[in-house]
């Protein structure tokens, strides 16, 4: 992980704006006939989120002298912070790309950093076989996976 963290008081990009994206690990060929085929060239597609970022007036000032002291709009640093997505909260090392540098707008008392992208070094998910293979044995209802929990947490022998 980056040596700069996100400062935990902000309230971070765990907001209902955010969106991810990820790069296409593959190129597809367009033929002048026929159906077209696909070729895969990498593994290591980068992952970027997008997202707005809003403060109140204390919290932007406090925002601004933290990305300013750690020249993290202008150099490109790598830092960590905190995404919400489907599998809950999730800390990333992320850095701002150049298109994705926020860019302030205020109304009253609110200060908005809008336009926010940032490029993930690796985007940390649980690992998917292990997702996948739980669902085909439990199955998706919310109730069995409830008394998997209560099982496991509150039942299971002390070791």
């Amino acid at each position: 992980m980056a040596d700069i963290d996100f400062p935990s008081t902000l309230r971070g990009a765990i907001q209902s704006t955010k969106s991810t994206a990820q790069a296409a690990g593959f190129n597809e060929s367009s033929p002048a006939a026929g159906a077209s085929y696909t070729q895969a060239f990498t593994t290591d597609q980068p992952t970027f989120i997008s997202f707005d970022l809003k403060f109140n007036v204390n919290q932007a000032m406090y925002f601004d002298a933290w990305a300013r002291a750690n020249k993290i709009f202008n150099s490109g640093l790598y830092f960590n912070m905190d995404f919400g997505d489907e599998y809950g909260i999730t800390t990333q090392e992320v850095r701002f790309v150049s298109a994705g540098v926020p860019t302030m707008a205020q109304n009253g008392f609110v200060t908005s950093y809008q336009g926010c992208q940032v490029i993930c070094k690796v985007y940390d998910k649980p690992d998917a076989d292990f997702i996948v293979s739980f669902f085909e044995v439990y199955g998706g209802d919310l109730d069995q996976l409830s008394q998997l929990d209560i099982m496991i947490n509150q039942n299971w022998p002390e070791v």
